[in-house]
């Protein structure tokens, strides 16, 4: 009897002891997690990003091209993201309404300006604007890009770059090239053209691009530099003719039109582009998780569709890279501005 007694107590131990174990093991675990629990749990400490619906302000009305893009991107980035996006439009100003709008958001990246080129190299270049883009914006990622074409009347002799300038040359004043208006991305092309191979041709701004096609196409203004989407139907219906396209490769709706290093004028590199930037002093972390889910989006089979049908290409890079762009565009238009009457006082 005292032998059993003695084997029951020694298990009775053995069991205490295991249980022991037991509950250090998870006093252990419950240690080692509470201070990122405390950290998580602590008042002012950082949320996750993102924590709330996000928005993509966009500069311009409803239904022009960027609107239309932002319309696009902002569901696959959302998918990503695993927040909703809503697109507001704040028309005005050329743009700078939105980016004042932008600026004076929290900068915590949910509150993200939609933007094309326009507002952020070519107005800062050439007008007196509010706001400083490389100061008061932060880049998060190029979203779509597209050359600009070389396009020119089909009456007009010239069928090359070269022709054109040989042509201009030699009956000085009697050309003349069209743009969207006053200070306009083209009107810039245009200028930095005539600078480059010193020709005198006539600037005729319209009210918009689609306001100059028809003067285009009768032969009224001779050439312009002109976006695919605007002018893509018109080249493959004969209507008009490319000479050149001002981007580092050929574009595929256009095989066989050369680039303007092709055709001898390296220095004429010209995009139509549109990004997405935050606030200045949007966190790093966040910027880089923005970046990862706006490429993401630009990668998806919806866009890859959607930009193919449309002849544009997809952005992509790092937002040093758009950085990089930017500030390369600004010189290059202020260095233009002179010659639009555009120069800052």
């Amino acid at each position: 009897m005292n032998a059993l007694r003695s084997d029951s107590t020694r298990g009775a131990r053995r069991h205490a002891v295991r249980r022991l174990a037991a509950t250090l093991l998870v006093l252990g675990a419950v240690a080692a997690l509470a201070p990122q629990a405390a950290q998580a749990q602590q008042p002012g400490a950082p949320a996750p990003f993102p924590n709330k619906p996000m928005r993509f302000i966009v500069g311009y009305a409803a239904g022009g091209p960027a609107d239309t893009m932002a319309r696009l991107i902002a569901p696959l980035m959302a998918r990503e993201l695993g927040q909703p996006i809503v697109v507001e439009n704040r028309p005005g100003a050329s743009g700078a309404l939105g980016v004042a709008t932008v600026m004076q958001s929290e900068a915590d990246g949910h509150t993200l300006l939609y933007a094309a080129v326009s507002e952020i190299t070519v107005a800062p270049a050439v007008t007196k604007v509010a706001y400083d883009p490389q100061k008061d914006l932060a880049p998060v990622g190029l979203a779509i890009r597209s050359p600009f074409i070389l396009v020119a009347s089909k009456a007009f002799a010239p069928d090359t770059l070269a022709d054109l300038v040989k042509y201009a040359k030699a009956n000085p004043g009697t050309t003349s090239f069209a743009s969207f208006g006053m200070h306009s991305i083209n009107h810039l092309i245009g200028e930095r053209f005539k600078r480059l191979t010193g020709i005198d041709s006539e600037h005729v701004p319209y009210k918009g691009g689609a306001a100059a096609v028809p003067d285009l196409i009768s032969g009224r203004v001779q050439f312009a530099f002109e976006t695919p989407a605007a002018t893509l139907k018109l080249l493959q219906a004969g209507q008009l003719k490319a000479l050149a396209v001002a981007s580092p490769e050929r574009i595929s709706a256009l095989p066989d039109t050369p680039t303007t290093r092709e055709a001898g004028l390296a220095a004429l590199q010209a995009t139509s582009w549109q990004g997405l930037f935050a606030p200045a002093k949007t966190p790093p972390a966040v910027i880089e998780r923005l970046n990862a889910a706006l490429k993401t989006a630009l990668a998806s089979p919806e866009m890859t569709e959607v930009l193919a049908s449309r002849s544009l290409g997809a952005g992509g890079g790092s937002p040093k890279d758009l950085a990089a762009m930017v500030a390369t565009e600004l010189d290059a238009w202020r260095a233009v501005a002179p010659l639009v009457g555009g120069a800052k006082p």
